[in-house]
């Protein structure tokens, strides 16, 4: 886990910046060892011997506390005073990485001392009048390790402009300001995200309005927070146009639609950039045992163009014959995929239709093959569950509940309530909102 951590931080090379400069010679080349004792970062050499090079031998001579470290460029942890590799188990790496979020944040409580089940417990939030919507947004994003790990280590400058003259209050500053609570250890206590929904309200864009205590979607509110915390934290140049914010760095992928003329036979394609997956599960609702994959199967499936409403641009003949494909070209870290419950049909209905889902999911059927090369890395197309939105009631009124997945267990949240679910039953849910994560990938989110 800590080695994951380590590896977003400083894949880049050029992120992590206490790794930058050596705090004893002040030198900013050559390997780097960080020491869990301090934080501090120090030139790191590996000699015959095994044993550190002279920076690091000079602080260890300093202090008494310090005698593990990690190896930066091979992620390793490194006992410092016989230069041995050290193999944690689980229940220590978390421990770690625990203390290394709180290296920078001096005023956060410490929660060292206590039992790792207790450094991040989970915490339920107030429902501030049909605020569920939010909440169950809340939870997924909050559990994120690479936004945790991106807000916790302040790479969220708080005291910047605006990103837009539009944007009232700074949806990330909230987000940051609620997970510092999420880690002070008080379990009982519920969180009331007042400032999170008053920026949401805020910051609303065309056709979002969640403004009021009506009951709103958590699909739209999703979109929203995602589209506000892009803006909140937006990375780019003159040099670099491409946006390398961790919104994008996490959930963005890229999604391919093709259409071939049936009269020339030509190919055309357009790219187009997404943070989620819409399914329709309306027209499968027919199959006794409808599964996610029928409905990926039925997003990308070649369908023909029976309407003369496409013109090919090669011979320019509106041909019936032409067919359309879709296909994903890039693949995002997070996917989240929303099966479209509610419909329109004169009047707002839901469709209660189980569909069933699985714990690890195979994206290689629904992905444009690569060209020209051997794609040896078959793991980046594996995805693992670890959040569910659910939708309790309703097209006019209901109740939304999530259900997300920390350390190897299922928790219900229901707004203030947290309970445990059996995998048994995690599976049997009715899903509104599912969000995979990738078993192989790491992103590199750069810092400010």
């Amino acid at each position: 886990m800590l080695a994951t951590l380590i590896a977003i931080e400083s894949g880049s090379r050029l992120s992590y910046n206490l790794a930058s400069f050596c705090l004893h010679c002040r030198s900013g080349t050559g390997p780097k060892i960080i020491c869990l004792g301090c934080g501090g970062a120090y030139c790191y050499l590996r000699k015959s011997g095994g044993k550190a090079g002279r920076c690091y031998e000079t602080h260890l001579g300093k202090s008494s506390k310090c005698s593990i470290g990690i190896d930066v460029i091979c992620q390793e942890f490194i006992c410092l005073t016989c230069g041995d590799v050290v193999r944690p188990d689980d229940s220590e790496l978390k421990i770690l990485s625990k203390k290394l979020y709180l290296i920078k944040r001096p005023f956060l409580p410490s929660c060292l001392d206590r039992t790792t089940q207790h450094i991040f417990p989970p915490r339920g939030f107030r429902n501030l009048g049909n605020s569920c919507y939010m909440n169950v947004i809340l939870q997924i994003l909050l559990r994120i390790p690479e936004l945790q790990c991106y807000f916790l280590m302040d790479h969220h400058n708080r005291d910047r402009q605006h990103a837009t003259e539009d944007e009232v209050i700074c949806c990330a500053c909230e987000l940051v300001t609620i997970l510092q609570g999420t880690v002070t250890g008080e379990r009982a206590k519920e969180i009331t995200p007042v400032g999170f929904l008053y920026s949401l309200w805020m910051n609303s864009g065309d056709g979002e309005d969640f403004a009021g205590y009506r009951e709103a979607d958590a699909h739209e509110c999703l979109l929203a927070c995602l589209n506000q915390l892009h803006s909140s934290t937006q990375v780019a140049s003159a040099l670099d146009p491409t946006c390398h914010c961790p919104i994008h760095a996490l959930f963005r992928c890229e999604l391919k639609s093709e259409l071939i003329c049936g009269h020339c036979n030509s190919t055309s394609h357009k790219v187009d950039p997404i943070l989620d997956l819409s399914l329709e599960i309306g027209h499968l609702a027919h199959l006794e045992k409808l599964k996610l994959v029928d409905c990926l199967e039925s997003f990308t499936r070649t369908e023909a163009l029976k309407e003369k409403g496409y013109t090919c641009t090669e011979c320019e003949v509106a041909s019936g014959a032409t067919t359309k494909s879709l296909k994903i070209s890039k693949l995002s870290h997070l996917l989240c995929i929303q099966l479209k419950r509610f419909e329109h049909r004169g009047t707002s209905v839901k469709l209660d239709k189980f569909v069933q889902f699985p714990l690890m999911l195979d994206m290689r059927p629904y992905t444009v093959s690569p060209r020209n090369s051997k794609d040896t890395d078959q793991s980046r197309y594996f995805y693992k569950l670890t959040g569910i939105v659910r939708h309790q009631g309703n097209a006019s009124s209901g109740h939304y509940q999530a259900i997300v997945c920390q350390d190897e267990l299922y928790f219900c949240f229901n707004d203030s309530s947290v309970n445990v679910m059996k995998l048994k039953d995690v599976l049997e849910t009715e899903a509104y909102i599912l969000v995979y994560s990738s078993v192989s990938t790491v992103p590199i989110i750069p810092t400010k």
